[in-house]
């Protein structure tokens, strides 16, 4: 039964996340307000704290704003970035770089995932292409620099450009945010001395 509510109100709150647009770079944006009844500011700060460091494992993370009192946590971190179809995938691999913001209050909070920035790293051939702050933008709207012949076409950026977005839902959507749900609705398991 716990199984089955779970997955009812996670599939519920995937139905009602939004993506918000910023109105001046309408950039992608990941946010909710969750309600989570009967559950004080302090347990749900602790869950938070404990979703935070552990959700990304990895030497981009670091966690900036740490406040229980005023129940905030706030983090940067980093996508792995490869690209999933073959073409001049060298000069697109990097990290996907965005923030976490966590809000709390008795019986609810707001997450809120943004700022997400692609940075490539010098491939083999000493050509790199970044493609900036990802926007909810359908096709890139960026120059890319490219040298001679090598100048990337448009339609390649454009793939290249979806496929970004196509990773950040799952990593982030599906992963990510998915996981903070459970952590913040699981009150855990108050028998686990079998360890």
């Amino acid at each position: 039964m716990k199984k089955i509510l779970i997955m009812t109100i996670l599939t519920l709150t995937f139905i009602i996340t939004i993506l918000v647009s910023n109105a001046k770079s309408n950039q992608l944006i990941y946010t909710e307000v969750v309600a989570v009844p009967d559950v004080n500011k302090q347990a749900l700060f602790q869950r938070a704290n404990i979703w935070a460091v552990s959700a990304f494992n990895n030497a981009k993370t670091a966690i900036q704003v740490n406040d229980k009192e005023s129940g905030q946590i706030i983090g940067k971190s980093a996508l792995k970035y490869r690209q999933s179809f073959i073409g001049g995938s060298n000069n697109t691999l990097g990290y996907i770089n965005f923030v976490f913001k966590i809000f709390i209050k008795d019986g609810r909070y707001k997450y809120e995932f943004s700022e997400f920035v692609h940075e490539a790293s010098l491939s083999t051939s000493g050509l790199r292409e970044d493609f900036g702050l990802i926007t909810e933008d359908k096709e890139y709207q960026g120059k890319m620099v490219g040298v001679g012949f090598l100048k990337p076409s448009k339609s390649w950026v454009d793939d290249v450009w979806k496929d970004m977005k196509i990773q950040i839902e799952r990593e982030i959507l599906y992963g990510a945010i998915s996981s903070l749900k459970e952590v913040m609705i699981n009150k855990g398991d108050k028998n686990n001395d079998n360890w």
